[in-house]
């Protein structure tokens, strides 16, 4: 649903070269090589919405605590959000919730992804249920050994040319040594970056914001990448414990507004 707007031109601009391929960077919104899953073994999973329509995906840390990607909320007022959980089809069912506020890592840039995480304070907390439960995230001490199995989740078509699916879909990919990562996107890669991806298997164009889940433990956003499932190019994802200092001091300061 969503592609960074940046071309090429400008992305070499930016970075001081062109992007391996002359590709410019996507954000994912779509499970490619995924299955049908049930929202009882996604429970955390929630669709952010904007004026209706799902936009991106997201996870409940706490009962009225989502976190998202910062690009999700880019440039849109909470007022034209709401959070819905406990639901396998974004279009029908579930909890609905506004967003009573939108904290956006202020080092995000459309431009890098950098940074990319958001916290969503909801207007009313979501009651929990078989169908509606918080996620652990990973702590700043958390190691993900390469080639773990992770698991991705959102609302998504099976490829490129569809449109994002009514039903939640999943799919397994293994987390990519940061080096390799680097080796197919350069620069453009940080430390608050973790990468993965499998043969056929990848987010891409409403999945953007998701979970990437390790263990049962969130050590993952799904944020951007070239394509979906382009040979060469695995997913990149928000690093959790890379950002988990930020969303703990966030919680701290507006903790009055926590449920």
């Amino acid at each position: 649903m969503f592609r960074l707007a940046v071309i090429c031109a400008l992305t070499a601009q930016v970075f001081g070269g062109p992007v391996s391929g002359g590709l410019a960077p996507q954000l994912r919104n779509r499970i490619v090589g995924g299955k049908d899953a049930k929202i009882d073994q996604f429970p955390f999973q929630v669709s952010l919405r904007y004026y209706g329509s799902h936009r991106c995906g997201g996870s409940i840390y706490k009962p009225n605590i989502v976190i998202t990607a910062a690009h999700c909320v880019e440039g849109i007022s909470t007022s034209q959000l709401e959070v819905v959980a406990g639901t396998t089809f974004w279009n029908e069912g579930g909890e609905q919730r506004g967003v009573h506020r939108a904290l956006q890592n202020k080092g995000f840039s459309p431009f890098t992804n950098d940074y990319d995480v958001a916290i969503l304070i909801l207007d009313k907390p979501f009651e929990r249920s078989t169908s509606v439960q918080q996620i652990d995230l990973a702590t700043s001490n958390t190691i993900v050994d390469d080639g773990s199995a992770a698991t991705i989740s959102g609302w998504g078509a099976e490829n490129e040319a569809e449109s994002s699916s009514d039903g939640l879909k999943y799919v397994e990919v293994n987390i990519i040594n940061q080096a390799e990562c680097k080796s197919a996107y350069g620069d453009m890669i940080t430390d608050n970056m973790i990468c993965a991806g499998s043969d056929g298997k990848d987010a891409c164009f409403g999945d953007s914001g998701g979970p990437m889940v390790v263990g049962g433990i969130q050590v993952g956003i799904i944020s951007w990448g070239y394509g979906c499932a382009v040979p060469g190019y695995p997913g990149v994802y928000s690093r959790i414990s890379a950002l988990r200092e930020w969303i703990d001091e966030q919680l701290f300061i507006f903790g009055d507004l926590m449920k």
